[in-house]
């Protein structure tokens, strides 16, 4: 079983100097939880101009007013406990529960009807749509999928484990992105056949939420706060300025703002403002050499001196630390096993082989 995240009952003191002085921080995060009666939010999910909390036991919440205020919209749902919100194009509202499967709304949540056939998990952890397709992530029984609006769903399971916690699912174009349990995040490029694994930068495994807009994809960890890729998950930042809870249990995005739902709340940050990219070092293909290595690695850049370079192995793993002295550093890889490695070097990355 999952243990359960109780839920802050102190204001802590960064919490009260952002507020009074936010500019000390550089907050880009701020509160707003008017009308919520559960501060536990672990999913969220918009359309136009609604945005749809789901809580940890009180079911889930409407604002029209961009998260100012929350009204509850409760009528026909089988289960409080909402896990997870999905949207169509059509306005079919999708809402996945721990223990009651998957409710259904097709008039922005006054009303709910419960459509579980084919399920044989009904704790649903995680949903996302793909044009007519909808993923179903469950708890300990994989991914369902279904192809008519959830009147019923099959199993999508080969090439991941079926015990797998599937808590997060985002779609990117053709990629799919599956956050779990303990073992990071995985890619999908063929609809779920083949996953890899994407976990180089993450501090915390546990991946309770992933969205993403355009190249941006946003990981929300149980206790590692919010991480950014932009690179398709290759590697991963840290993005937690003016958070003041770092379990993350939900996102969603709306226009420029996006939303996290928290153990603390729901806080809410100009996309612009999380995905804005510092000192950026400008890689060519040629400066990093030779390729493959096998006993030194060059690298000749004159936008290199006094970054930071960090070698990674493919579970993550980092397995050099060094700072670029000058435009041209030497980098001793001869005691590495021979495989595949990432080489980030400020905000960019590559890959190189040592044989």
């Amino acid at each position: 079983m999952i243990p359960k995240i109780f839920t802050l009952s102190i204001i802590t003191i960064l919490f009260q100097i952002s507020i009074i002085c936010p500019s000390i921080l550089n907050a880009q995060w701020e509160s707003c939880n008017n009308g919520l009666t559960c501060d536990s939010v672990w999913c969220i999910n918009a359309n136009k101009n609604n945005v749809y909390a789901g809580t940890e036991g009180s079911g889930i919440y409407l604002s029209t007013n961009n998260g100012d205020n929350w009204i509850a919209k409760n009528q026909g749902l089988n289960n409080l406990w909402i896990r997870a919100i999905a949207i169509t194009e059509n306005n079919v509202i999708f809402a996945g529960t721990e223990g009651g499967g998957i409710n259904i709304s097709i008039d922005n949540g006054n009303n709910w009807t419960t459509k579980n056939q084919g399920l044989k998990n009904l704790n649903i952890w995680s949903l996302a749509i793909k044009g007519n397709y909808i993923f179903a992530g469950t708890e300990d029984g994989g991914l369902y999928l279904s192809s008519d609006n959830g009147n019923s769903w099959v199993e999508k399971n080969k090439g991941i484990q079926t015990n797998l916690y599937i808590m997060s699912i985002t779609i990117n174009e053709n990629n799919i992105f599956i956050g779990t349990w303990d073992k990071g995040i995985y890619l999908s490029t063929d609809n779920g056949n083949i996953w890899n694994t994407k976990i180089i930068g993450l501090k915390d495994l546990y991946i309770r939420t992933l969205t993403s807009i355009g190249d941006n994809i946003f990981a929300g960890t149980f206790s590692g706060g919010i991480f950014l890729s932009t690179d398709n998950g290759d590697i991963w930042l840290a993005k937690n300025i003016g958070l003041t809870s770092l379990g993350v249990y939900s996102f969603s995005i709306d226009g420029n703002n996006i939303y996290a739902g928290t153990q603390g709340g729901i806080f809410r940050a100009k996309i612009s403002d999380i995905t804005a990219v510092k000192d950026k070092v400008q890689i060519t293909e040629n400066i990093i050499y030779p390729n493959p290595a096998s006993d030194f690695l060059n690298i000749n850049s004159a936008n290199i001196i006094g970054k930071n370079i960090n070698i990674y192995d493919m579970l993550g793993n980092k397995v050099i630390s060094a700072t670029a002295e000058s435009t041209a550093t030497h980098i001793n890889v001869e005691f590495l096993p021979v495989g595949v490695y990432l080489i980030r070097i400020g905000e960019q990355t590559k890959m190189f082989v040592k044989e």
